[in-house]
């Protein structure tokens, strides 16, 4: 905790120097009604004179924080991962920077892992690019609230940019699913509890057009990040399915 009290809670101009600077980009979050933490951040551009889209996908830069081997590092480690539940968090990192300066919260300069990928109009990742980035997010949207505003008609600066972002996710989720690829759509369940933490109510959790936006965006900066690393031959863990088997295949 001293370590993390000592971290500033905004984004200081000595780390800022030297990374992309992508503050003019119309950028958002989109996360759960619930969400402190906005680890996450896209935008999408049309490229006019193609027809096809540059798409941004910005992670939050923890590592510009938290040292190897620090105390936070070493906690970070033990820990393993956020615990979610209904009521609360135990988050792996201290509130000051999961919900502080690690996260994406609009209007204030934050500093990212970001990956630039330009499509085709067919939807074909064309190039990538790479870069550590600082960025100052637009909007903080919710997931009801992007997907109340895509089934709107265009209007506003906030409601095309979204409608374009739905352009380039739903042609990337179509081309993905004529791949081959499975939908496992098993019902999400949301608890709701009181301040005692009894469960009160359960909410069904919609895999609508919002959610499979980030879900599409997500899915190919992990490709693009995968494309990148076996191109330079750098050994890596990657997560794949392996084939079927046979015999399990003819019995479904």
């Amino acid at each position: 905790l001293d370590e993390a009290n000592r971290i500033p809670q905004s984004a200081e101009q000595k780390l800022i120097q030297g990374r992309e600077d992508l503050r003019d980009q119309f950028i958002v979050t989109i996360d759960p009604d619930d969400a402190r933490d906005f680890d996450d951040a896209i935008n999408v551009e049309k490229i006019d004179n193609t027809g096809g889209w540059r798409l941004g996908v910005h992670i939050a830069d923890v590592s510009a924080y938290v040292t190897p081997d620090s105390a936070l590092d070493r906690e970070a480690r033990r820990r393993g991962n956020s615990v979610y539940l209904p009521d609360r968090v135990i988050p792996m990192l201290p509130e000051r920077l999961s919900n502080g300066v690690c996260s994406l919260n609009p209007d204030v300069d934050r500093l990212t892992h970001s990956v630039l990928i330009e499509f085709d109009k067919n939807g074909r990742a064309k190039k990538a690019g790479f870069a550590r980035s600082v960025i100052r997010s637009a909007k903080r949207l919710t997931y009801k609230e992007a997907y109340a505003i895509l089934q709107a008609k265009r209007n506003g600066e906030l409601s095309r940019r979204l409608h374009t972002a739905w352009e380039l996710a739903s042609l990337l989720r179509r081309k993905r699913f004529e791949q081959g690829s499975l939908d496992l759509d098993f019902p999400e369940v949301k608890v709701h509890v009181d301040a005692d933490g009894k469960p009160t109510r359960l909410e069904r959790v919609e895999n609508d057009q919002s959610h499979q936006l980030i879900e599409e965006f997500m899915l190919a900066a992990n490709e693009a990040v995968a494309r990148e690393l076996r191109h330079r031959s750098i050994a890596t863990i990657y997560r794949v399915h392996e084939d079927p088997d046979p015999e399990k295949l003819g019995e479904y």
